[in-house]
């Protein structure tokens, strides 16, 4: 009788080995969207951006970024959500950011394991009349090389740099 649950529990740790061995790990990134606000609007203050995100796994969280117009880069991390869809972020839009300040808020959802996926970016205008609008132009010329430019404009907050080899 001992041989013979011995062997069953042998068999059976054997069996839950190989399926385990077996299932494939999870590849498939969630899917997220930004809800609210809604993509052109004008933001001012204090403003809870919505994210829906969903995965067949689970959601581990949720990070908000925000970027100029038209980036390609990921953008300035805002803040973390965790919990269950929708999440909520508060960005303050006031904080040093110009009036009529054209940006993007960005997404990331990260499930359980490890994938993640960024939401299409959502437009928005900064709508905040007591932040001055900075606009600065530098451009320098090197003695040694009068043909190369450098370019500096900042539209505050955002800078871009530019190198111009004018040959």
């Amino acid at each position: 009788m001992t041989n013979r649950i011995t062997l069953r529990g042998l068999w059976l740790l054997l069996l839950v080995g190989l399926l385990s061995a077996c299932s494939t790990p999870d590849s498939s990134p969630p899917t997220v969207s930004i809800t609210f606000p809604a993509p052109n609007s004008p933001v001012s203050g204090t403003v809870a951006v919505l994210i829906n995100a969903v995965d067949d796994l689970g959601i581990k969280g949720v990070d908000l970024y925000v970027r100029g117009k038209g980036s390609s880069s990921r953008g300035v991390f805002i803040n973390s959500a965790v919990g269950t869809s929708p999440f909520v972020v508060n960005w303050n839009a006031s904080s040093n950011m110009p009036n009529q300040t054209d940006l993007e808020l960005i997404a990331v959802a990260k499930d359980a394991s490890g994938n993640e996926s960024e939401s299409p970016a959502i437009a928005v205008k900064t709508q905040n009349t007591s932040v001055p609008s900075l606009q600065l132009l530098s451009s320098y010329s090197f003695a040694d090389d009068p043909l190369l430019k450098v370019g500096l404009k900042t539209i505050f907050p955002i800078t871009a740099l530019e190198l111009k080899y004018l040959r």
